[in-house]
């Protein structure tokens, strides 16, 4: 039974001519393959090989049952309550602007009017079909990013979900479809959705064979989904946790069925920062590791932060069912976690996430949102500058917007930009640069101005095809203090230099005096793959602290190697003083702190020691803190480090 032999748990009944055999172990919502091999007195053979599955779903919707007529539905539909609907393209549907024919179409689907392809299945019968003498159908045909939305008054719960998906996928041999709900604009052309988890689709060895896939959530766990009275599902083709592959064939979905929840696995739940938006600022890593079957040992809590294994210095509270973790994190900071979980049934769960630290709240720039001629603007703000100080995000020209902008060669962009290259312009449709919609993990601002403006196609951009030894400028009204700068970048499988200097002269004319200030430098696995880059000394390889103040033009020049998303200052702390004083049996270490810092306090015995051992980190608030430490040792030696 699934490859294991339960031949000695076999109960027979009868005699050696005529056995009845039965099998207890079956577990329930499992999906079996049985072979039977059976050998009489005489040395003859038979076998039979059989799939079964013991699913008990809670609740079923058909692929093929999607809504229709710009946000119809119907209720506990019959086999043929869809038949000859039609859907509306961009509110019950899309597939992907594509014109008729329709691949797939046929006077035989069961929405033959319909520009999704609804096919009679090859899946094995189900028995509300045969009670109906109804014919069943699938969803077939589909390219990339087709969706449908399915409407239902779902009963209310926590439900796991599955999909029964048959794929002919060769190349690639796994492919995607996301699960969202829809949360604004139902029934209309503007919809906002929430990512609810992924369907990992393996090749099942062709379009008719069928097989149960679960939903999974964005750390591997059986997506546990809640749903209570009406709401709209949507699913989307070779999609998954805002990645598209575009390359996607080859799939057909029979139903959608709800089950209830597993509770036999171990689950890896909440963790935060997830790094589903970029700058989620906090001092704490943390997450829920849970097995209500089992019970987890702490021992078998791994974490590895950045390469390094910090399990022995986790915050674990709770029960062996149900264990909180936490770790300190530093801030403005870029790291990836390894969670590693293990329950006491020996079963195995891991999840790798990639955040960051950085606040939201420090001063940025758009790499898109570079200098432009006034006079050329869509909307004058009647400033006349070239550019704009604190602009806002938008689909369309706006006074206080880069959208629809256009700069000047020799002034705003270098002048070798005079042949257009044959790139996407769509952020900036008649200026020379390259922009496109950045593969880059989100950032809240864009999806507040989308919620805000009820305008999904608010998004972010990038500048691309970015030529070599070519400069572009970048001109703000800057905050006063010391920053480090970073730059949010993606590059080629080789090593990326990008330069930065300050217009010292010359604003707005084709003569412009330059200042070097530094270089982001760093190597690119792929230009769909983002970093961040601290912008350094070149000969040191150390960061660099700029002192600004006003308003003041930034001109970067490329390497033709490197995509641009958009640029930070963060904010350097002023180094304090420590001072150490007695208490008790300790020393107390004190320093005065500010708002937006970690501090660690790290110590030798001998300052010949190979390694500094952290003895603790705060986070700064205004105050002075204090970390004490035991007085045991004969002398110690004490580095205070600030990020």
């Amino acid at each position: 039974m699934n490859g294991i032999n339960v031949s000695s748990n076999l109960v027979f009944t009868g005699s050696a001519t005529s056995w009845n055999v039965s099998y207890t172990g079956l577990q329930p919502n499992q999906s079996y393959t049985a072979v039977i091999s059976v050998t009489d007195a005489n040395g003859g053979n038979a076998s039979s090989t059989l799939k079964l599955d013991t699913w008990n779903p809670v609740f079923q919707f058909e692929a093929e049952d999607f809504d229709f007529n710009g946000g119809q539905y119907i209720d506990n539909p019959t086999p043929s309550s869809y038949a000859g609907q039609v859907g509306v393209l961009g509110i019950d549907e899309f597939n992907n602007n594509a014109v008729p024919p329709y691949a797939g179409a046929s006077a035989s689907n069961k929405r033959p009017n319909d520009p999704i392809a609804t096919t009679l299945v090859t899946d094995a019968h189900r028995q509300q079909y045969i009670d109906a003498n109804a014919s069943d159908y699938n969803v077939g045909f589909l390219g990339p990013f087709f969706w449908q939305n399915y409407t239902r008054a779902w009963p209310a719960g926590k439900y796991n979900v599955y999909a029964r998906m048959a794929s002919g996928a060769i190349t690639p041999a796994t492919i995607h479809m996301a699960l969202d709900q829809v949360t604004n604009g139902i029934g209309t052309t503007t919809q906002f959705t929430r990512h609810i988890g992924a369907f990992t689709i393996p090749t099942s060895g062709g379009y008719s064979a069928y097989l149960y896939v679960p939903l999974l959530d964005q750390f591997g766990n059986y997506a546990e989904v809640s749903l209570n009275g009406t709401n709209t599902l949507r699913t989307t083709f070779a999609r998954s946790f805002g990645t598209n592959f575009p390359a996607e064939v080859g799939l057909n979905i029979n139903f959608y069925m709800l089950v209830a929840p597993r509770t036999d696995l171990p689950r890896i739940d909440n963790v935060y920062p997830d790094g589903s938006v970029l700058m989620q600022t906090t001092n704490k890593f943390s997450f829920v590791a849970s097995s209500p079957t089992y019970g987890i040992n702490t021992t078998n809590l791994q974490v590895t932060l950045n390469g390094v294994n910090i399990s022995s210095n986790l915050v674990i509270t709770g029960s062996s069912t149900n264990w909180n973790v936490s770790y300190p994190l530093a801030l403005n900071q870029s790291y990836t976690a390894l969670i590693s979980v293990t329950d006491q049934h020996g079963t195995l769960a891991t999840t790798t996430v990639s955040f960051d630290t950085f606040n939201p709240g420090n001063f940025s720039w758009e790499a898109e949102d570079y200098d432009f001629n006034p006079g050329f603007s869509p909307i004058s703000n009647s400033t006349g500058n070239r550019y704009i100080d604190n602009p806002t995000p938008t689909s369309t020209a706006a006074d206080d917007s880069y959208f629809s902008q256009m700069g000047d060669l020799g002034i705003d962009v270098d002048p070798i930009y005079s042949t257009i290259h044959p790139g996407n312009h769509v952020y900036r449709s008649s200026d020379w640069i390259s922009t496109e919609i950045t593969s880059d993990s989100a950032r809240q601002k864009y999806i507040s101005a989308q919620l805000a403006n009820l305008d999904p196609t608010i998004v972010d951009y990038d500048v691309y095809f970015w030529t070599n030894a070519s400069w572009i400028n970048w001109t703000r009204t800057f905050p006063t203090g010391n920053f480090r700068a970073y730059a949010r970048l993606s590059g080629a499988a080789s090593a990326f230099n990008l330069q930065l200097a300050q217009v010292t002269s010359g604003w707005g004319t084709p003569t412009q005096p330059t200042q070097y200030l530094g270089t982001f430098k760093g190597t690119g696995t792929g230009f769909g793959n983002w970093q961040w880059v601290t912008l350094v000394n070149t000969n040191t390889g150390q960061p660099i602290t700029l002192s600004l103040g006003g308003t003041n033009t930034f001109q970067m020049t490329a390497d033709g190697n490197e995509n641009a998303n958009f640029f930070m200052l963060v904010p350097v702390a002023t180094v304090p003083n420590i001072t150490a004083s007695r208490s008790g049996a300790n020393i107390l270490l004190s320093f005065p702190t500010e708002v937006g810092f970690s501090y660690t306090v790290l110590y030798k015995n001998n300052l010949t020691d190979a390694n500094w051992t952290v003895l603790g980190t705060v986070n700064g608030d205004g105050s002075v803190k204090s970390l004490s430490d035991g007085i045991s040792q004969a002398s110690r030696f004490y580095r205070l480090s600030i990020q």
